[in-house]
């Protein structure tokens, strides 16, 4: 029994094995290890978010005390999976055989070090609970805000950081109200955007694949998902630039017709008169 006690205190002593950490541009790195606890990241399609992310929560884990646990959590299962696959083959070619994983529920446990689940945020009241260290909330614009209550309640006790990531997905969202107060100086939080041309400066994208998708997206479709900007709404298809042209400046002339457009239950009832 003593012998046994006695290996398990040098077990806990040992030092985590070293695993070499995948790399990060400078622009990813900026945002991802932004010494704030909660870096709010709006980003382009395939400019690294995940991957970068999955670089942190994985240095993050390596650090852990065993059983220490870390969350990814995203939208539906299915994004989730993505992740948990990621971070899988990235271990299984560079730590073969020093780490553990359970495809249902689905976590990776690194040697010596904690456990990352991968989660859904499709069902909140199944996040509350559990004291984690640190969390990544991936495609959060397209995440339920309740999903987010339950989990800053998880690093609540442990005060752990969390990395609020995805592309911009319109206006109406809380991670787009996040954001905003992040880059408006919010305590704790820093606010941070990757767009496509930061990927190709890096190397990750190609330049022509960018321009292509200019070409061929529509302006706000294109802005959202490569330039990390939100449109204006998004039952607006023109943009708000468009319509300030057709309005200002204002006429002092005696108003000859109105149109309303009535509001129902959200949003503003808003009458144009033309002269």
């Amino acid at each position: 029994m003593r012998d046994g006690i006695l290996a398990g205190l040098r077990r806990l002593a040992d030092p985590p094995p070293s695993i070499e950490l995948p790399p990060l541009y400078k622009a990813q790195r900026k945002a991802i290890h932004d010494p704030a606890r909660y870096s709010v990241i709006e980003a382009s399609t395939k400019s690294g978010k995940t991957y970068g992310c999955i670089e942190w929560i994985l240095g993050g884990a390596m650090r852990d005390r065993p059983g220490a646990e870390s969350w990814w959590v995203a939208p539906v299962s299915g994004q989730a999976q993505i992740a948990f696959t990621r971070l899988q083959r990235y271990l299984a070619e560079n730590a073969p055989g020093r780490y553990r994983e359970k495809q249902n529920p689905l976590w990776i446990e690194i040697d010596g070090g904690g456990r990352i689940w991968f989660k859904s945020g499709e069902k909140p009241n199944n996040l509350y609970g559990e004291d984690v260290q640190r969390a990544v909330i991936d495609e959060a614009s397209r995440m339920r805000e309740e999903a987010w209550h339950a989990i800053r309640t998880t690093v609540t006790a442990t005060r752990g950081p969390a990395r609020i990531i995805g592309n911009v997905h319109g206006k109406k969202n809380w991670a787009y109200r996040l954001a905003r107060r992040a880059e408006a100086g919010e305590p704790d939080h820093a606010y941070h955007r990757l767009t496509a041309y930061d990927a190709v400066a890096a190397g990750v994208l190609e330049a022509e694949e960018i321009e292509a998708a200019k070409r061929e997206l529509p302006e706000d479709v294109f802005n959202e998902l490569y330039l990390a900007e939100a449109t204006e709404d998004g039952s607006n298809p023109f943009g708000a630039a468009a319509i300030q042209a057709c309005i200002v400046p204002l006429s002092d002339k005696p108003p000859v017709v109105w149109g309303w457009d009535l509001a129902k239950s959200v949003d503003w009832t808003v009458g144009i008169a033309l002269d």
